[in-house]
């Protein structure tokens, strides 16, 4: 009936709402991170046996690989902004050409030149610098026609060209840094709640009977969980995996948004947000296609572990069908309505353009 299935759908939505929190732990599929993570358990479960040792160096080796890839891009991208820029004798943006449509005759139209802003006089650091270049040219060549040259030759401002621009294109790298902050979360609690002991990640279970006796395949009777971990792999696992995944992170996030705060053109700005989350999405593009089908098979079929409650539930009968459903309480119900990544998205964004001002 129309009742008893509106029923069952709010009975569904404590499982939705489950979805939202960490009750089940399980090292991501689509990460170097996760591979590193979780193969070597795997392999220490096997008792180091030959293919499954392999395949865990394997997963070490893509996540050094991964590492260096990551710090080499956020090196060159720091040393153009922070080395070659400066030597070149670029100064920093800052606010120059904020108050645009107020110019000329504004309180802030006075450009790094001397001269007030026009929108007809606004250019790139590039071509700015090339057009003083010949101006200066021009004087030193012809010094006698310096008043000549003074109110002919114009070399113009530089500035930016969109402030709007310039935050949006900040606050959409910060969504797209949302999903990695989520996942170092994820690791941590991931690290923390799992048993401090050597149970094994591999379980035999009961394959179902097959007619005239047929052998079975290995995989078939065996099942891959995420279970314990030794204090001695959880200490490893936090300072090399994750010490080095927010280091990383961190160093992307601040590069990358000192990259868009320096960037003073629309389309330089945009292409550059787009561009800059590239550096984080190495890691599964190591995934893809440099790791093995055998990695990629165990950690697709690794059941998470699974830390709800079941004090919680409520045993219900839905059209003679027995459930058990959780009640999602208020305070459930109001951390969902508050949009926590966008706030977060907006609090990074914040933080990182103040550090920019007043580093």
């Amino acid at each position: 009936s129309e009742d008893s299935t509106r029923e069952a759908a709010i009975a569904a939505g404590g499982d939705l709402n489950d979805l939202e929190g960490f009750s089940r732990l399980k090292p991501e599929d689509d990460s170097a991170y996760g591979f590193a993570l979780a193969l070597p358990q795997i392999a220490r479960s096997s008792g180091w046996s030959g293919l499954y040792a392999i395949l865990a160096s394997r997963a070490i080796m893509n996540i050094i690989l991964n590492c260096v890839l990551q710090v080499l891009l956020i090196m060159y991208l720091g040393e153009a902004k922070k080395v070659m820029a400066p030597l070149g004798g670029q100064m920093h943006l800052c606010d120059f050409g904020l108050d645009m449509d107020s110019c000329p005759g504004g309180p802030r139209c006075t450009g790094p030149g001397g001269t007030e802003y026009t929108k007809t006089r606004l250019y790139s650091y590039m071509q700015w610098s090339v057009q003083r270049f010949v101006k200066q040219a021009l004087l030193d060549v012809e010094p006698d026609k310096r008043d000549l040259i003074e109110d002919k030759v114009d070399p113009g401002e530089y500035g930016m060209e969109n402030y709007g621009c310039r935050v949006v294109c900040c606050f959409l790298l910060a969504v797209t840094l949302l999903p990695e902050i989520f996942a170092c979360m994820h690791m941590i609690i991931l690290l923390w709640c799992l048993p401090s002991d050597n149970s094994s990640w591999f379980e035999m279970v009961q394959p179902q009977e097959k007619v005239d006796g047929e052998a079975h395949s290995p995989l078939s009777i065996v099942r891959f969980k995420v279970a314990g971990m030794p204090r001695v792999w959880k200490a490893f696992n936090f300072v090399f995996i994750f010490g080095a995944r927010a280091t990383i992170l961190w160093f992307v996030a601040w590069e990358g948004f000192y990259y868009l705060m320096e960037s003073p053109g629309i389309v330089e700005s945009v292409l550059g947000a787009v561009s800059l989350t590239f550096v984080l999405s190495i890691e599964q593009l190591i995934v893809s296609n440099c790791t093995t089908h055998a990695s990629k098979y165990l950690m697709q079929n690794l059941e998470p572990y699974n830390q709800r409650s079941k004090s919680n539930f409520v045993q219900v009968t839905i059209d003679g069908v027995k459930i058990e459903k959780e009640p999602i309480s208020r305070i459930q119900m109001f951390m969902i309505a508050i949009p926590k990544r966008i706030s977060l998205a907006l609090g990074l964004t914040a933080a990182l353009v103040f550090k920019y001002y007043f580093q």
